[in-house]
């Protein structure tokens, strides 16, 4: 055996070798990010004025669940707090300055 042919055959298991030790670690670090768990608040104290999440999140239930004045079904159909009651009724015009027209329909359900 050549020692040029002793060389690729190292070279063939360090491959081996290498990506078998990747999958490992790999496979290893999923494992453990599964099983933690902080003892303590990791995001710290929010000035939020005791709203708990909603205070940064909007709830499914729209901006009724943050606190917010809207139309009756604001936060039934749009889900981060989003009032479309603004745009009931309203046209848009876009593209080409203007050639293209949307009229929004009057309420959520009419659409």
């Amino acid at each position: 055996m050549t020692v040029l042919q002793h060389t690729l055959e190292v070279v063939k298991t360090m491959k081996k070798v290498v990506l078998i030790s990747l999958f490992v670690l790999a496979i290893t670090g999923l494992m453990m990010a599964q099983n933690w768990s902080s003892t303590v608040d990791v995001l710290g104290a929010h000035q939020n004025q005791g709203r708990g999440c909603a205070g940064c999140h909007a709830p499914h239930s729209g901006s009724f669940g943050a606190g917010q004045k809207g139309a009756s079904d604001t936060g039934s159909y749009a889900l981060w707090g989003q009032d479309a009651s603004p745009l009931y009724g309203k046209t848009i015009a876009f593209g080409d300055n203007g050639s293209y027209v949307e009229v929004l329909p009057n309420g959520i359900a009419t659409g």
